[in-house]
């Protein structure tokens, strides 16, 4: 299917629309493969433990990339580049389809790699179709990083995000698994620099836990 993708030049809607179709036409296991919005409960523990971590961005992540919960911190940092777009916010799909990704990530290929590596690393049953529909979806920019299998860090790869109101701010992630297929990731700042800019981010109102899929 990528390879069909590529040749007609779809775009990511298409190639989603053909993947459905191809998914459709042989039962319905390869549509939603890793479940769909809606359908990840969050441990209350864990609820609790990011409504303590504010005002750190820190985002709870499931296998496929997708952003199930994050604090207002992370909400701060991250909105207004695009990433929480959409009712149920998966990074994979923005670093590769979507435009401004490029710009946002002061590294882009550090982001792509990072996240080919997270999909490696939480791999399952249901990975070889999850990775079917983004390779159908995402074309061969996405499929020749997995099968090539980078070394990237799996820690998302937002280490270094041009922000539009503070300018670059430099992070080292901290990766906590959290069970049931979720992962826990704290964006420390790197430096002096970046803890101001984190600050004045966060420094007006105050926290709130964001949660998706409940």
């Amino acid at each position: 299917m990528a390879a069909i993708a590529d040749a007609l030049r779809l775009d990511a809607d298409d190639r989603l629309h053909l993947h459905h179709l191809v998914a459709l036409s042989q039962g319905t296991e390869l549509v939603c493969a890793a479940g769909c919005a809606g359908e990840q409960e969050v441990p209350p523990g864990l609820v609790a433990l990011l409504d303590r971590l504010e005002p750190t961005p820190a985002v709870l992540v499931g296998r496929r990339t997708e952003l199930i919960a994050w604090t207002d911190a992370f909400d701060r940092l991250a909105q207004p580049l695009g990433i929480l777009d959409g009712e149920q916010p998966e990074l994979v799909r923005y670093a590769f389809t979507d435009s401004r990704a490029r710009d946002a990530v002061a590294d882009w290929a550090v982001l792509a790699d990072a996240l080919v590596t997270w999909l490696h690393l939480h791999s399952g049953p249901d990975t070889g179709a999850t990775v079917e529909e983004l390779s159908a979806t995402l074309g061969a920019e996405f499929t020749s990083r997995w099968e090539s299998r980078p070394t990237g860090t799996p820690d998302l790869g937002l280490r270094a995000v041009v922000h539009p109101e503070v300018g670059l701010v430099r992070m080292a992630p901290q990766v906590l698994l959290a069970g049931d297929g979720l992962t826990l990731v704290v964006l420390l700042p790197e430096d002096g620099v970046a803890q101001a800019a984190l600050d004045r981010l966060v420094g007006m109102l105050p926290g709130g836990l964001r949660r998706v899929s409940l």
